[in-house]
C-alpha cells in the first residue's frame, strides 16, 4: 500500500538545494518557466502566457497536493528562494504501485547538476516515504539533457509512446524510462 500522505508538506533538502511547496509569490518565476517555449515543449502542457493563468496552475497543482494525488517541488538554490525549476511525482498508479516523474530546470541552470541532486532526492522521496514500487519517466526522444540524467541515474528505457495528448507532434515519440526500487 502506497503511503500518499502529503500534509503537512514534504520539503526536501540536499547539499544545495531546497525542494519545497510552490506559492502564490512564486508566480512571476512560474511563468518564465512555464511560458518558456523550449521548455514547454520538452514538459508538455499549455505555455503560460499570463500572471493569472499561473496563479489558477499553482491552485491547481495544490488541490493534487492536497488531495494528496501528486505531489510538485519547486527547486530553490540554498541561498536564494527564486525557483530554478520544479519537479514531480504524479499519475501516481496505487494499483501498480507507481509514479510518473516529472521535471524543468530554467536554462541558466542547465549543466550544474542542480537536476540530478533533485532527481535523486525525489526518487528517494517516492521509494522510501510513499513506498512506491516503480518510478516512470517520459522524455522526447530528443532531449538528449533528460536522456542523460535518466540513465546517469539508472532509469532503463522500457518502451515508446506516441500519444497525442503527451506528444502532439505527427510521428514523434516519447522514451519512456522506468526505475524500479
Amino acid at each position: 500500500m502506497l503511503n500518499l500522505n502529503f500534509t503537512p508538506f514534504p520539503e526536501l533538502r540536499t547539499e544545495r538545494l531546497i525542494l519545497r511547496q510552490m506559492r502564490a509569490e512564486d508566480a512571476p518565476e512560474v511563468l518564465i518557466m512555464r511560458g518558456d517555449e523550449e521548455l514547454t515543449r520538452y514538459t508538455g502542457g499549455p505555455r503560460a502566457r499570463t500572471i493569472e493563468e499561473v496563479l489558477a496552475f499553482i491552485e491547481k497543482i495544490s488541490r493534487f497536493i492536497a488531495n494528496n494525488e501528486a505531489i510538485y517541488w519547486i527547486i530553490c538554490l540554498q541561498h536564494d528562494p527564486k525557483p530554478i525549476g520544479s519537479i514531480m511525482l504524479w499519475n501516481i498508479s496505487q494499483e501498480k504501485q507507481s509514479g510518473e516523474l516529472g521535471y524543468g530546470l530554467l536554462h541558466g541552470f542547465h549543466g550544474k547538476g542542480y537536476m540530478d541532486e533533485a532527481l535523486r532526492k525525489v526518487t528517494e522521496f517516492g521509494f522510501g516515504t510513499m513506498q512506491l514500487q516503480t518510478i516512470e519517466a517520459y522524455t522526447r526522444e530528443d532531449n538528449a539533457r533528460s536522456l542523460l540524467l535518466l540513465k546517469k541515474n539508472n532509469f532503463v528505457q522500457t518502451g515508446y509512446c506516441s500519444d497525442p495528448e503527451i506528444s502532439p507532434k505527427e510521428g514523434e515519440r516519447m522514451a519512456i524510462y522506468a526505475l524500479e526500487k
